[in-house]
C-alpha cells in the first residue's frame, strides 16, 4: 500500500511539473541494447478501500498536494529584461539629448579663446608698431638735430674765418696808418735815428703783434670750441640714437613675452575647461541615462500586466530592475 501511494505521489508531482522523470538509458554500459522484456503478467486492479486508515492518507495526501499548489501560486516568477540592451539604449537616448548641450559649452568657449588671443595679439602688435613708430621719430628727430647742428657749427666756423679775415685787413691797415703816423711824429721831432724812437717804434711793433695774436687766437678757439661742440652733440645723438633702439627692442620683447604668457595660461584654461565640461557632461550623462533607463523600465513594468504576468511576478520583476 505504501508503495502505491508513493507512486500515486511520484504520477501527482510529475503531473504537477515539479519533477521529471530521467529517461532510461537504450544501451547498457558496454553499448549493448538490453535485452527485449517479456510482457509481463497484469496486475491485479485494486480498488482503495474505504477503510479509514486509507482515508487518513488520502486526505494528508491531498493536504500537501494542496501547499504545494498553494506555495507554487505564491512563488512570483521574474520576466526577463535584457539590462545591458536597455540601458545601451537609454545611454544613446541620453547622449543624443546630452552631448550637443556640452559640445556648444566647449565650441562657444573655444570661439572665446579664439577672439580674446586675436585681440591680445592685435593689441601686441598695434603697441610694437606704436614703439616702432617713436623710434623712426626719435631717429628723425636725431637727424635733424645732426642736420641743424653741422649746419650751424659751419656757419659760425666760416662766419669764424671771415671775422678773423676781416680783422687781419683792418688791423694791418690800421697798423700801418699808426706805424706811418708814429715814424712822422718821430721824425718831425727829429728822433727817427736815435735809440729812443727805435724803440718807440719796436714796442709799437710789439703791442701790434701781440694784439694780433691774441686776436687770432680768439678765433681759433671759437672754431676749436664750434667743432667740439659739433662733436659732443653727435656723440650726444649717437647715445640717444642707440638708446631708442634699446628701448625699442626690449619694448617688442616686452610684449612678445607678455602675449606668450597670455597664451600660456589661456592654454591652461582652456585644459580645465576641456576636463571641467567633460566631467559635467558625464555627470549629466550618467544622470539622463539612470532616468530614461528608470523610464524605460517603468513602461516594461507597465506593460506585463497586459501579458499575463502576475502581480506578484511584476513587483518581483520591480524589486529587481527598478
Amino acid at each position: 500500500m505504501a508503495d502505491w501511494l508513493q507512486n500515486l505521489g511520484a504520477d501527482i508531482f510529475k503531473g504537477l511539473g515539479l519533477i521529471k522523470e530521467t529517461p532510461k538509458p537504450t544501451t547498457d554500459i558496454w553499448g549493448n541494447k538490453p535485452l527485449t522484456p517479456k510482457t509481463p503478467i497484469a496486475a491485479p486492479n485494486y480498488q482503495i478501500a474505504s477503510s479509514p486508515s486509507n482515508s487518513l492518507e488520502l486526505q494528508l495526501l491531498q493536504q500537501q498536494i494542496e501547499a504545494i499548489r498553494a506555495q507554487s501560486a505564491a512563488t512570483p516568477r521574474l520576466p526577463f529584461l535584457d539590462t545591458a540592451s536597455a540601458r545601451a539604449t537609454a545611454t544613446s537616448k541620453a547622449g543624443s539629448s546630452v552631448n550637443p548641450v556640452y559640445q556648444d559649452k566647449l565650441n562657444n568657449q573655444l570661439e572665446r579663446y579664439t577672439l580674446q588671443r586675436t585681440q591680445q595679439t592685435g593689441q601686441v602688435d598695434a603697441a610694437k608698431a606704436a614703439s616702432d613708430t617713436d623710434l623712426r621719430y626719435t631717429q628723425e628727430d636725431i637727424g635733424t638735430n645732426r642736420l641743424r647742428t653741422d649746419q650751424d657749427v659751419n656757419t659760425a666756423i666760416d662766419q669764424s674765418l671771415y671775422n678773423e679775415d676781416q680783422f687781419q685787413q683792418t688791423e694791418g691797415s690800421e697798423f700801418d696808418v699808426n706805424n706811418r703816423a708814429a715814424r712822422t711824429a718821430l721824425a718831425e721831432a727829429g728822433l727817427t735815428e736815435s735809440g729812443l724812437g727805435q724803440q718807440e717804434l719796436e714796442q709799437t711793433t710789439l703791442d701790434r703783434n701781440r694784439a694780433s695774436n691774441n686776436q687770432l687766437k680768439d678765433f681759433s678757439d671759437e672754431r676749436a670750441t664750434q667743432n667740439l661742440f659739433r662733436t659732443r652733440t653727435f656723440e650726444d645723438l649717437d647715445v640717444k640714437g642707440n638708446r631708442a633702439i634699446e628701448l625699442n627692442d626690449t619694448t617688442k620683447q616686452d610684449l612678445d613675452r607678455q602675449l606668450n604668457d597670455f597664451i600660456s595660461m589661456q592654454a591652461q584654461d582652456e585644459r580645465d575647461f576641456r576636463l571641467n565640461n567633460e566631467s559635467d557632461r558625464q555627470a549629466a550623462l550618467y544622470d539622463a541615462t539612470n532616468d530614461i533607463y528608470s523610464t524605460d523600465v517603468q513602461t516594461w513594468l507597465a506593460g506585463l500586466k497586459d501579458q499575463g504576468w502576475r502581480p506578484q511576478d511584476i513587483a518581483l520583476a520591480a524589486q529587481v530592475y527598478a
